[in-house]
């Protein structure tokens, strides 16, 4: 289990590794749940941007959105299939040629 954490000016990433879809499922809900702590204490609160996406998803194995269910503050976060990381596009399967996805935010 590998947990790391990037924490810019409005922007917090959370990276996972684990051997399953389960595991991460719990690692990430866990984190969340340790964010939802921290800016419950900071008096902050703002998940309208927040989104999730999985990395590097077996090219044989397509994952259905419903199979790994997200959560903070009790709303569901939204899957897409790229996340825009420091200015770079990254999609589902590590591309991050220049592309223009609808998910983008």
């Amino acid at each position: 289990m590998v947990s790391t954490q990037f924490l810019l000016t409005d922007d917090t990433n959370i990276f996972l590794r684990g051997n399953n879809l389960a595991e991460v499922e719990s690692m990430a809900n866990n984190e969340l749940s340790k964010i939802l702590n921290w800016l419950n204490t900071n008096s902050l609160s703002t998940f309208k941007k927040t989104k999730y996406t999985i990395f590097g998803l077996n090219k044989r194995k397509q994952y259905q959105a419903n199979q790994i269910i997200l959560k903070i503050n009790g709303q569901d976060i939204e899957r897409v299939n790229s996340i825009k990381f420091l200015g770079i596009f990254i999609d589902e399967k590590l591309d991050w040629r220049k592309k223009k996805y609808q998910n983008d935010f």
